[in-house]
């Protein structure tokens, strides 16, 4: 049976020093862009994130790559979707960031489904490649036995030999030639011998980096549903909130996102995490909140100041405290 370098296909894969393929240099793409796109995220550059993103995700999907001859291709696929998914995250960190929410969770649905997707078309590569080893294993393991066995009926036969070596020319010419054949067998053994030994040893680490792979690309699928699901419900409750016509008259909004925007811009329990308003909001959650009203109502003047004085642009003006009222004079 044929055996796999895997090991080598992993480390190959893995270190970036992909085919330039359309698909595969999307891993190179990635770990080259990841670093700025960190700094930019650090540095809230979320607009720039969104544009350097955008210029680099594909129009269309590549579709991954399977070839039982070339196991390296379906590796180079995997990689490289799971760049394109890495992107994907990084496209709807800066979209929710800088307020379109709605966008965020597009990409954010995007990359499950490349996930999703990436992790059947994965696993459809390294099951067979698992169970390959796992018989190749096995195998060795008999062969080395039986080659052991043979080696040690080898060595008897020559231990005879030697001590009995012939009584005449033609035992002796017979002996030599049997002790002759006997080498070059023992040298075919001891070649296979190596071979199999150095599976033995690169098997069980090709099956765990194998598995573990697998395993990887399944978490990938579950790390997406919180996200989207909070994600969906915040939106679903904000245009409840601005839309919500069901109590009549007594709607507060009925629509007008300017009021809805303004006054949640103006309300100080917005700007933190407990009832008891002890605990502020971080100043990332800040400028996410409040970009999110200027997505809403780009022009509104209120979330405009507010996101200044957040980003240290502008100050709160004081709050004024009427005096207490004086008392009667005394008569």
């Amino acid at each position: 049976m044929r055996t796999l370098n895997t090991a080598a296909i992993i480390a190959f894969a893995y270190a970036g020093l992909m085919a330039q393929t359309p698909i595969g240099s999307y891993a190179q793409l990635f770990s080259e862009a990841k670093p700025e796109l960190d700094s930019m995220m650090t540095a809230m550059q979320y607009t720039e994130v969104v544009e350097k993103v955008k210029a680099i995700l594909p129009d269309t999907l590549p579709a991954f790559e399977k070839d039982a001859q070339d196991p390296q291709r379906g590796f180079e696929s995997y990689l490289g979707l799971n760049a394109i998914m890495s992107f994907n995250i990084y496209l709807g960190r800066a979209l929710v960031m800088s307020g379109d929410s709605e966008g965020a969770l597009s990409s954010f649905k995007k990359a499950e489904e490349i996930a999703s997707q990436n992790a059947v078309d994965i696993e459809s590569i390294v099951t067979p490649m698992i169970e390959n080893w796992t018989t190749v294993i096995e195998e060795n393991k008999k062969n080395m036995e039986k080659a052991s066995k043979d080696l040690e009926e080898a060595a008897t036969i020559k231990k005879d030999i030697e001590a009995k070596p012939g009584k005449n020319k033609k035992e002796k010419e017979k002996n030599e030639e049997t002790l002759a054949n006997l080498g070059k067998n023992v040298e075919i053994i001891e070649k296979n011998m190596a071979v199999w030994e150095e599976n033995l040893k690169k098997g069980p680490d090709s099956i765990e980096k194998l598995t573990g792979m697998l395993s990887s690309a399944k978490e990938d699928t579950k790390r997406f549903e919180s996200m989207i699901s909070s994600l969906a419900n915040d939106l679903q409750v904000e245009n409840e909130t601005i839309n919500d016509e069901s109590k009549g008259k007594e709607a507060k909004y009925k629509g007008n996102k300017s009021k809805y925007v303004t006054d949640a811009a103006n309300s100080d329990a917005n700007y933190y995490i407990d009832k008891d308003k002890t605990v502020p909001k971080s100043q990332p959650d800040k400028i996410m909140f409040l970009n999110r009203l200027l997505f809403l109502d780009p022009k509104n003047t209120v979330a405009k100041h507010k996101l200044d004085v957040v980003l240290g642009k502008a100050e709160e003006p004081a709050k004024t405290t009427r005096p207490a009222p004086k008392s009667p004079a005394k008569k």
